[in-house]
């Protein structure tokens, strides 16, 4: 079996990122779509078009977009964020915020009644808006974003694309795009600990999930403790960049939904075909080694079912040394 190399950090280089609701009881159906080509919309624009240019316009625009408020950083009126879009664009948002831990059913309630917002992010798998006749396949006009075409034809992203497309040909929400693998969840260690433990960190960027393993081991044995890793996020965080690793799908959690299991299928871009990812012999390979972790006491029982303030806690009161975190916890 091929040694996969164990990167701290989410190697994911698209991820669904926003729907582009009807809106309101008056929504078409899923077959409206252009009713005029690139050629002629460009002959009617009154602002400037197209690659290396940034859509302004004249009049004020305002659209109504759904919005997940995170406890841990919530909304703010006043983020700087918000002034940028404006000044660079001339566009505002009437933004629906919703609490994230809401967020998921009241997308699915509000595009299911058709009173959906006009945008909404955070998306990460649409396959249950697709037949709804309230959701526009967004690939229908793609042709009006020249910037975001030519990112994916520069960064080679048109086969990616194809793992988001539905059964009609078409795709109903956009990714988010990354030039290169990047992520915003990594795992958080002590190193103080760590080092103490005998660990040499000067390879870590190259450990494989068994070194990391090792490590732990390691940490344990000095430590003493009955356990040395109490993860938040149910698990589920960690399970998908840890899948992502060892090509198959997982990661799925009371906190924070469906981080990366979806249906398990995944596209053999060498065969031209589908397969079912989590049946394979590196499916096993995955899960044997946070099997090992569970049953020899490295890792925290509770980490399934605790809340990840409670394993945040743990971590910074010392009775755990590893924790999945994002950036904006470390700020």
């Amino acid at each position: 079996m091929k040694k996969k190399i164990f990167a701290l950090t989410l190697s994911v280089v698209m991820t669904g990122m926003a729907l582009a609701g009807c809106g309101g009881s008056g929504a078409g159906s899923q077959s409206d779509g252009p009713t005029l080509s690139q050629e002629e919309a460009d002959e009617n624009l009154d602002y400037e078009y197209g690659e290396g240019k940034t859509f302004y316009s004249e009049e004020p625009m305002t659209y109504s977009m759904m919005y997940s408020d995170h406890e841990n950083y919530p909304y703010q009126e006043d983020w700087l964020l918000w002034k940028a879009i404006e000044e660079k664009t001339n566009v505002t948002f009437d933004l629906t915020t919703v609490a994230r831990t809401d967020y998921n059913d009241k997308v699915s309630a509000s595009v299911n009644s058709g009173s959906a917002p006009y945008i909404i992010p955070k998306v990460y798998d649409s396959a249950a808006y697709e037949d709804s006749g309230q959701v526009v396949p967004i690939s229908d006009w793609v042709q009006y974003m020249p910037n975001y075409q030519n990112c994916v034809k520069e960064w080679g992203l048109e086969d990616d694309l194809k793992q988001i497309m539905a059964a009609d040909g078409k795709y109903y929400r956009l990714p988010g795009m990354w030039e290169t693998a990047a992520g915003g969840y990594s795992l958080a260690i002590r190193k103080d600990v760590f080092e103490a433990a005998g660990v040499d960190l000067s390879k870590e960027a190259t450990w494989t999930w068994e070194d990391f393993y090792e490590a732990l081991k390691k940490v344990k044995d000095y430590t003493g403790k009955d356990y040395v890793w109490s993860d938040g996020f149910g698990f589920g965080s960690t399970m998908n960049i840890a899948a992502t690793v060892y090509g198959v799908t997982g990661g799925y959690s009371t906190d924070g939904g469906d981080w990366g299991l979806k249906d398990g299928v995944k596209f053999d871009f060498d065969k031209d075909e589908f397969y079912f990812a989590d049946t394979t012999e590196e499916y096993k390979e995955y899960l044997s080694v946070f099997a090992k972790m569970y049953e020899e006491g490295i890792l925290d029982p509770e980490t399934f079912t605790q809340d990840t303030t409670q394993a945040q806690a743990k971590f910074y009161r010392g009775d755990s040394y590893v924790l999945n975190m994002n950036y904006q916890l470390f700020f």
